[in-house]
């Protein structure tokens, strides 16, 4: 990521949303870890020599902090890393000297193939740069080694998957995106636009989907459509309020060939600025939404209402079965169901009871299933605008009702 210059060593500290009871899983090299909650401002202490350099990286859940160099005027100095949040804003931070990536390049995998993938981040030795990876079952790799401070989850996709190939800019001939395929880029200059190629038939409709900010890049992506000689069709910045990454939904007018390019929103650029573009057939499709990312559930006889809105896409039509799964025991919810046509095609309640006995604070995740063959899950999603980002992971509390 950053020049290697002799004799600074790199200390770099990531903080990361988990589960406490998550640390032991992860397959990951001795570092100082420490759990904390963000319901208040919290500060660590660490040690440095000087001239070392503290590298911060984040995820989005919580407050991106950019690098610093510490100021060599003690040969121990002290770093505060301070987090906003709420009760409910559990955290791991991370300290190490050891290896540390920060993405991978592609940032996913095509199914069922042989790949080697470049690692990028901090104090990474030679044998780490390339890391090969074999054909896997599941929806998502973990990449892990042991030498490595922390994983990457990376998505398997039923398409090829690759990196961009340099020069890529507006002077440049643009490497071909296909449809269905994906393509992982970086804007690695201040100002710096990536084009690349679309060959499309009449009328053909495609959708363009951004993974970046979800991802941890610090990238505000800005998607444009244009004819060969430069002229905009079409433009998209932010796919929604606090969703940064844009799903651009095109129409060809006619059969030829278009360009896709992809910017920062405030022409920023960086090492870190990593992106993934694909491009699919316009399907019918949904997204499912709900307003907070935690709920208290007390034990009395009133259940816990979860409005989940469902923004049905593309003309999408089929019935969808809602559901909660993880949750603890004694805590129910039914599943609520949501058609084409009535009030239940844009929004429902799920309602959960809990019976007596249980004081507990517990992740769960809500998921619709579309009634359509193959049968299509996806998960609900709340939105973090605070952080500009969204998670999937939601939190109950069931309480005891006071006295």
């Amino acid at each position: 990521m950053w020049p290697d210059v002799e004799g600074v060593q790199r200390t770099v500290a990531m903080a990361e949303y988990v589960l406490p009871w998550d640390l032991e899983r992860r397959k990951c090299s001795p570092a100082l870890a420490e759990v904390g909650c963000g319901a208040r401002r919290s500060s660590h202490r660490m040690s440095a020599r000087v001239g070392d350099r503290l590298d911060i990286s984040s995820l989005p859940v919580a407050t991106p902090i950019p690098p610093v160099i510490l100021p060599p005027q003690s040969a121990r100095q002290n770093a505060n890393v301070n987090f906003a949040g709420a009760a409910n804003y559990i955290y791991r931070l991370t300290l190490t000297t050891g290896p540390f990536f920060d993405h991978a390049l592609p940032m996913s995998i095509p199914r069922g193939q042989n790949t080697k993938h470049r690692l990028h981040g901090w104090n990474l030795p030679a044998e780490l740069m390339e890391f090969p990876i074999e054909p896997t079952d599941g929806d998502t790799f973990e990449l892990s080694h042991p030498q490595l401070a922390n994983t990457l989850p990376l998505p398997i996709e039923p398409h090829p998957s690759l990196r961009e190939v340099e020069p890529n800019e507006l002077s440049a001939v643009p490497q071909e995106l296909a449809v269905p395929s994906s393509i992982t880029g970086v804007i690695s200059q201040p100002g710096e636009v990536d084009v690349f190629q679309l060959k499309l038939a009449a009328k053909q409709q495609i959708l363009i989907r951004t993974d970046a900010r979800a991802a941890g890049s610090p990238i505000d992506p800005l998607l444009r459509i244009t004819k060969p000689d430069g002229t905009v069709i079409q433009e998209l910045d932010d796919a929604a309020k606090g969703n940064f990454d844009p799903d651009l939904s095109f129409t060809a007018s006619a059969e030829g060939e278009y360009r896709l390019a992809i910017t920062d929103r405030f022409n920023a650029g960086g090492p870190r600025f990593v992106y993934r573009i694909t491009a699919l057939p316009s399907r019918p499709d949904f997204e499912l939404r709900v307003a907070a990312d935690s709920f208290v559930l007390t034990e009395s006889d009133k259940p816990l209402e979860i409005p989940v809105t469902i923004e049905r896409q593309r003309g999408f039509a089929s019935e969808l079965e809602i559901t909660v799964s993880g949750l603890p025991e004694k805590v129910t919810a039914e599943p609520a169901i949501s058609t084409k046509d009535g009030d239940s095609a844009k929004s429902v309640k799920l309602l959960l009871k809990a019976e007596p006995g249980r004081h507990v604070l517990w992740p769960d995740q809500i998921a619709g299933r579309a009634k359509s063959e193959p049968p299509v899950d996806k998960p609900a999603v709340c939105l973090l605008t605070t952080f500009g980002a969204s998670t999937e992971t939601l939190w109950l509390t069931v309480a005891t009702p006071a006295k």
